[in-house]
């Protein structure tokens, strides 16, 4: 594992900083005795690495994570989003691909328990991803080619072999935090006949080799860390508390007087405002994510993709990204976000065109359609929900549409209400794990995919899935382009408008130098 130092370039130059940057680099003198206390909507009610329910879910894993690679920071990727050549040793200090896997060598990270990472460690983790019937595990282990019935062989002392038949996401999907590699000797100890894998006891405590690690935890009310007394990296903050905090408001208090390192979350309207600030900074990040009006095809309507490219046409996004997104968004053109590297397209079904979707829900039959669009503050973006409800209601009674609108207040009762099937329409952020338009189509719009939700089914798009999946670089990108431009003329599902992160910060917090390997890094923070 790479030690820590302190870097401030990041706060004043990758990525965007909207307001100033102040005070000087810190000194490595010794660690900081203040908390990083993190801000947040709402919190997850697990910390069981499978047991994902909404975004702060992620948020929460990734002070404690720690994974055999990571990728590049934004430094060294010139603040673009990484893909999938853009990884580096982490806890292994060196991999060698080959035609029957990805041979490792292992560091000497030590958990919080004092245990040594060992080979045990990596296979334990791999196989327990199967054990417990991790959804997004298994599908990412499916992505990189690693055999689910044996993920991992032990080939020496300090070696393991990941048995795959490689892919280009192989390095790529082994940075998700479903594959943080856990303490085995603490893990096994919790389990039970009833609970094989201590499912019940990671709910609320961790055993990784990350900069730290939980020491209590509130289901959807807090979770407090301390630091991994045997990380060898130094810590500017040796502990950290994530709050929900639903209150945008008293957030924003947060961060103004210092009592909150970091504050995620808040209305876009008021991010915009905060840049002229002194008092604190504004970081932009970029992201591969969307926000989607995903229709689902089990209401009728929704099945002929004339009345959904008419609903694309319909909407103005140059006016939802200046009016919702307050600026702080761009309007998509394609299924693929730009940030993705990709072969991209378009088509003309993303252009605001409000005679050619009147004409095109005419000759479908549906001039008087009806429809609900339902969503969830903390599954979306930072756009003010009621605001883009409106936007939407209003753009689409235009040609016709009338919508209803509907929230539902839990986050886990929205997550299970779309997974299953229960609204005709609904608003959710499409952002892969994998910056890889391959991964991303394959996640989302392939017949089968892990988060299809909306029942998307195009030939074209799982034929172009299966010819892209074996190849890399540039012939993998050509392979796929068919399936983005037959998503973007049969528009399955709506892209609104590409994201991107907003974080603030107090003036007295210099940030570090981040990754995309954690939406936040604590460990690479310090007091100014």
């Amino acid at each position: 594992m790479r030690t820590t130092t302190w870097r401030v370039a990041l706060a004043c130059a990758i990525p965007v900083v909207l307001a100033g940057c102040n005070g000087s680099a810190p000194s490595a003198s010794g660690p900081a005795t203040s908390t990083f206390t993190i801000a947040m909507e709402s919190l997850t009610n697990s910390m069981e690495p499978s047991a994902w329910d909404n975004a702060s879910h992620r948020f929460a894993l990734d002070p404690v994570k720690a994974t055999l690679v990571q990728y590049k920071d934004y430094e060294q990727t010139g603040g673009k989003v990484p893909g999938p050549a853009d990884m580096e040793p982490a806890l292994a200090t060196t991999y060698e691909v080959g035609a029957d896997g990805i041979t490792m060598t292992l560091g000497t990270a030590k958990s919080a328990a004092g245990n040594t990472l060992s080979p045990e460690d990596v296979k334990y983790t791999f196989e327990r991803v199967v054990g417990v019937k991790d959804t997004v595990g298994t599908f990412l282990m499916t992505n990189a080619g690693i055999d689910p019935a044996n993920p991992v062989t032990i080939t020496g002392e300090h070696e393991v072999r990941i048995n795959a038949k490689p892919t280009a996401l192989s390095l790529l999907s082994l940075d998700a935090y479903n594959f943080a590699i856990l303490d085995s000797t603490v893990v096994e100890s919790h389990a039970t006949a009833d609970d094989p894998w201590a499912s019940q006891w990671l709910t609320t405590n961790t055993a990784m080799f990350g900069a730290y690690t939980v020491t209590a935890f509130t289901p959807g009310t807090s979770v407090a860390m301390e630091a991994n007394p045997n990380y060898d990296g130094e810590l500017g903050y040796p502990k950290v508390v994530i709050q929900a905090v639903p209150d945008a408001a008293a957030r924003v208090v947060l961060a103004k007087t210092g009592k909150a390192q970091m504050v995620a979350g808040l209305p876009l309207a008021t991010i915009k405002t905060l840049a002229a600030d002194p008092a604190v900074k504004v970081v932009t990040t970029p992201t591969p994510g969307q926000d989607f009006l995903e229709l689902n095809k089990n209401f009728a309507p929704f099945k002929d993709p004339a009345v959904r490219r008419a609903i694309s046409q319909a909407l103005d996004r140059t006016a939802l990204a200046a009016g919702p997104y307050s600026g702080l968004a761009t309007p998509a053109t394609s299924i693929v976000a730009s940030t993705i590297n990709a072969q991209n397209s378009t088509s003309p079904y993303f252009q605001h065109d409000i005679e050619a979707a009147k004409a095109a829900l005419a000759a479908a039959g549906q001039s008087n359609l009806t429809f609900t669009i339902t969503t969830n503050s903390a599954s979306i973006s930072s756009v003010p929900v009621d605001s883009l409800l409106t936007t939407l209601q209003q753009q689409l009674a235009a040609v016709g549409i009338t919508v209803e609108v509907a929230t539902v207040p839990a986050a886990a009762d929205f997550t299970a209400g779309y997974r299953a099937g229960k609204y005709e329409a609904f608003i959710r952020v499409e952002s892969p794990v994998a910056a890889d338009p391959v991964f991303l189509l394959n996640a989302f719009h392939s017949t089968k995919g892990v988060s299809n939700y909306a029942n998307d089914d195009d030939p074209a798009v799982d034929a172009a899935i299966a010819a892209a999946t074996p190849l890399s670089g540039d012939e993998r990108l050509a392979a796929i382009a068919p399936g983005i431009a037959s998503a973007n003329d049969l528009m399955p599902d709506v892209p609104l408008v590409e994201l991107t992160n907003q974080y603030i910060y107090p003036a007295s917090v210099c940030l570090g130098t981040q990754s995309n390997s954690r939406w936040f890094d604590p460990a690479v923070a310090a007091p100014c």
